[in-house]
C-alpha cells in the first residue's frame, strides 16, 4: 500500500465522518433549540403588542393636555348653557324681560297668562334629580301688532338672555285694519322651583 493509498482512504473515512457528524448535527441541532425557537418568536411578537400599546399610551399622553382643555372648555360652555336654560327669578323675572323685549315696538299685549307647570313624566332617577328643582312653565300669550313687529320681537325672543320656547304661533288678521294683526303665542320657560 502506498502512502497516496492510505491518505485516500483515510480522507474518505474522514469525508463519511464529517459528513455524518454535520447531518446529524443538521438533525440534532434544531431538535435542540425548537423550544428556544418558538419562545424566541413568541417573545418577539409579544414585544411588538407592547410597543404598539406603548405608542398608544404615549400619543394620548401627549394628547392629554389637549383633551384637559376641552374638558374645561366644554364644562364653561355646559355652565353658560345651564345659565341660559332657567329663569332664577320664576315669572316675575320672565314677565319683566318679556315685556321689556317689546318695549319700543307698536305691539299691543292683550294678555299674558301663566298656566300650570307640565309635568315632566317618566325619567331615570337622575334626570329626574337633576331636574326636580326646575319645572317648564307654558306661558298663553295674545298681543297685537303689525308683522314686522312681530318678526322684531320674535327675534328678541330668539336672542335672550334666558331659554325661551315659542311652542305653538296663530297669526290671525284684524277685520277693520289688514295691516294689524292679532297674535297667540305659548311659549315655554323652565323656572327654578325654590
Amino acid at each position: 500500500m502506498s502512502v497516496v493509498s492510505v491518505i485516500q482512504k483515510d480522507f474518505k473515512i474522514f469525508a463519511a465522518v464529517t459528513a455524518v457528524s454535520v447531518a446529524s448535527m443538521l438533525v440534532v441541532l434544531p431538535l435542540l433549540f425548537l423550544p428556544a425557537l418558538k419562545a424566541n418568536f413568541k417573545l418577539s411578537g409579544k414585544l411588538r403588542a407592547k410597543k404598539a400599546d406603548l405608542e398608544k399610551i404615549s400619543g394620548n399622553i401627549k394628547n392629554y393636555g389637549t383633551m384637559e382643555n376641552d374638558v374645561k372648555n366644554l364644562n364653561a360652555e355646559l355652565k353658560e348653557k345651564k345659565e341660559k336654560l332657567f329663569w332664577e327669578m320664576g315669572i316675575g323675572g320672565f314677565l319683566n324681560e318679556f315685556t321689556q323685549m317689546a318695549s319700543g315696538l307698536p305691539i299691543e299685549f292683550v294678555s299674558i297668562t301663566p298656566q300650570a307647570p307640565l309635568n315632566p313624566g317618566k325619567q331615570e332617577e337622575s334626570v329626574q334629580d337633576a331636574l326636580s328643582s326646575y319645572k317648564e312653565v307654558p306661558i298663553s300669550v295674545e298681543l297685537k301688532g303689525d308683522y314686522a313687529s312681530l318678526i322684531k320681537f320674535l327675534s328678541k325672543i330668539e336672542g335672550a338672555d334666558k331659554s325661551i320656547t315659542v311652542k305653538k304661533l296663530d297669526i290671525a288678521s284684524d277685520a277693520q285694519n289688514i295691516f294689524k294683526h292679532t297674535i297667540r303665542m305659548t311659549l315655554t320657560i323652565f323656572s327654578k322651583t325654590g
